[in-house]
């Protein structure tokens, strides 16, 4: 409940519902998937796929999709890959 009020205060009450779709983009983004290779998992096309990070940086307050992935972590809303252990900053993810 916590983390729901703490992403509720920073991206606001009516953004803060991610959609599995959602959290599901976010996950392979933080996995480091391409937008082609997302667009093929989800069965769908490259430019819906960017469409849907254009709106998810809007509502997470973020300039970019790394971030958006980064911040989802942050709040716990996704869960870092399981394969290798990373560090991850605003940036980059480190091995």
């Amino acid at each position: 409940m916590r983390v729901l009020c703490e992403v509720e205060r920073v991206i606001g009450a009516e953004s803060s519902e991610l959609s599995s779709l959602d959290i599901r983009i976010l996950e392979l983004e933080l996995h480091g998937s391409r937008t082609k290779a997302i667009a093929k998992t989800l069965g769908t096309t490259c430019m819906a796929v960017n469409s849907r990070f254009q709106r998810l940086k809007d509502k997470l307050h973020v300039t970019c999709r790394r971030s958006a992935a980064i911040r989802a972590l942050e709040f716990g809303l996704i869960s870092a890959p399981e394969h290798e252990p990373m560090q991850y900053s605003r940036g980059r993810a480190h091995r």
